[in-house]
């Protein structure tokens, strides 16, 4: 069957299998394997209707909404990309919500089967509620003490519980039907299951946290049962998340890191709409962000241009200051040249009066200008003067 044509045809393949209108629904799927001339197909289908009133909830609260799909799918997505669930035997995984849990059968790294169950923390957490005889009475506790003490004891196996108002009998007899009936229903699934048999069961959730479930759920469902194990490979930037304490809270955290890591790669069942303002909006961040960073490169480039001018700048008055200096010693010179001239003259004529001259040429030279020594030749009217400039 052509790709363009396999929507149109599972709407009709699963019309009767969901409880709401097939053509208002938004659906979603991923081919999961192929042979010959058929496809394996996992498909995820909800009302348009409520999706859109959470994808509009969520955006009137400030957030982008870029996808809406099974945080189950995603998890095992990344648990098959880290080689947890590569194995070519049959593993389960269960992740316990607060009202359902959803299993699902995975071999060779690919989805082969999915069930809800019904039963979640919530569920387990009522059954605490209900009323106990007690002489003179009963006993009936409020959601908030059941809530507290499912967190604190799970399903105890002590003989009894310090202070608390029932005894470690009475929270067993309240939740074990309860339980018997999860480890049933997952014993069940197994049977739908024909490909092979079920080798091992991982429990993840909120829910799966519950004391001494994971012995109790070896016991009944008959293979290996056990927490979901941490995927190395990431880390946090906080420093305030341990490493113990990740290991131990990971089966709650699994489903959101699977989600952050598989995001845009699972069935999004966001509503096209959305998903046309969300890349719209994407689109005006990145021109934001563009036009942010060329007005910092222009302001950039600007003020690099005017530090560049105000150096020549400097370096130009420098100059001028400099040349300016010169041509004031250079007019001081021949000032003083003029003097020595009209000295040489008087001696020509006979009349070399010195210590005038030497006088007047010390005043007229430059500070820096310093006379070494002056002769008149004998039988001559040469005067030679000598002498030293400073700083040239």
């Amino acid at each position: 069957m052509p790709k363009d044509e396999l929507p149109q045809a599972l709407r009709w393949a699963i019309r009767t299998q969901i409880p709401f209108d097939v053509e208002t629904a938004s659906l979603s799927f991923e081919v999961v394997d192929s042979f010959e001339k058929k496809k394996s197909v996992l498909v995820m289908a909800s009302s348009e209707k409520l999706l859109t009133a959470w994808a509009t909830a969520i955006q009137e609260a400030g957030f982008r909404v870029a996808s809406i799909t099974s945080s189950s799918l995603a998890l095992l997505g990344w648990m098959a990309e880290e080689r947890v669930l590569s194995s070519a035997d049959a593993l389960a995984l269960v992740e316990m919500g607060g009202s359902r849990a959803s299993l699902f059968i995975v071999a060779g790294g690919k989805v082969k089967f999915i069930r809800d169950l019904e039963i979640g923390g919530g569920n387990i957490t009522h059954s605490l509620t209900q009323a106990l005889a007690i002489p003179g009475g009963e006993l009936k506790l409020e959601e908030e003490e059941a809530e507290r003490l499912k967190r604190s004891y799970g399903f105890p196996n002590q003989e009894q519980l310090t202070g608390e108002k029932l005894m470690a009998s009475q929270m067993v007899s309240l939740m074990r039907p309860l339980l018997e009936r999860l480890a049933s229903e997952i014993k069940r699934s197994f049977s739908y299951y024909r490909e092979g048999q079920v080798q091992r069961v991982y429990l993840s959730g909120g829910a799966s946290q519950l004391k001494q479930l994971v012995p109790f759920l070896t016991e009944k469902v008959g293979c290996p049962v056990e927490a979901l194990p941490l995927i190395t490979g990431f880390r946090f930037e906080s420093a305030k998340i341990k490493e113990a304490d990740l290991k131990t809270q990971f089966p709650v955290l699994a489903s959101v890191l699977g989600l952050a890591y598989k995001e845009g790669k699972s069935p999004n069942l966001l509503p096209s709409r959305f998903r046309e303002k969300g890349k719209t909006q994407v689109i005006e961040r990145i021109a934001m962000r563009l036009l942010s960073f060329s007005v910092v490169a222009v302001l950039l480039t600007m003020a690099i241009f005017q530090r560049t001018q105000l150096h020549l700048l400097k370096r130009q008055y420098a100059i001028s200051q400099s040349s300016l200096k010169v041509v004031q010693e250079i007019e001081t010179l021949e000032k003083a040249l003029e003097i020595w001239r009209v000295v040489g003259l008087n001696i020509q004529e006979g009349h070399p009066h010195l210590l005038g001259a030497l006088k007047e040429m010390a005043h007229s030279l430059p500070p820096h200008a310093v006379l070494d020594q002056m002769s008149l030749s004998p039988g001559s009217s040469e005067l030679k003067v000598t002498g030293t400039i400073f700083g040239f």
